[in-house]
């Protein structure tokens, strides 16, 4: 057997495999090999659109999710392992809004309580200033008396 015809014979064994595997069922059995796919931008999005269109991604299927995509790349195993990947990430992401929500919430009852802080030093710093006022006035009307008492005592 010629190198050429070596090759013929191995890529006809490879297609003959192949298409019985995709005959006996619509997704390869667990023994079949399950090659590595690389999820670009495009196919995240249409599988996030898919994931929407179900209902969420709690409510979709890996089996419905492969059906509305329509593509030949993909099986049931990286369908299930992205949807994995997408409801954990989902779910950090929905509990990290939360704790923001939450913060936000302490954030701004936190600067509230900072303003009546403020206003109240406001109005204390207005006393003193008026207390200052009142006892310089004092003060001076002291020093005049101890002068006119001293001018007296010394007539």
């Amino acid at each position: 057997m010629s190198y050429n015809q070596g090759l013929w014979y191995q890529q006809e064994q490879n297609s003959a495999k192949s298409t019985s595997c995709e005959s006996a069922s619509e997704f390869p059995s667990s023994t079949s090999i399950k090659r590595r796919i690389k999820w670009t931008t495009d196919l995240h999005e249409k599988f996030v659109e898919c994931v929407n269109h179900l209902g969420g991604p709690m409510k979709a299927t890996p089996k419905e999710i492969l059906k509305l995509m329509r593509t030949h790349e993909l099986t049931i195993y990286h369908i299930k392992s992205h949807l994995q990947n997408y409801r954990s990430l989902k779910h950090v992401q929905d509990s990290m809004q939360e704790v923001i929500h939450q913060d936000g919430s302490r954030i701004k009852e936190l600067m509230k309580m900072q303003d009546e802080v403020g206003q109240h030093l406001q109005k204390q710093l207005e006393m003193q200033r008026e207390l200052f006022l009142l006892v310089e006035e004092q003060n001076k009307e002291l020093d005049e008396m101890v002068k006119n008492s001293k001018g007296k005592t010394n007539l």
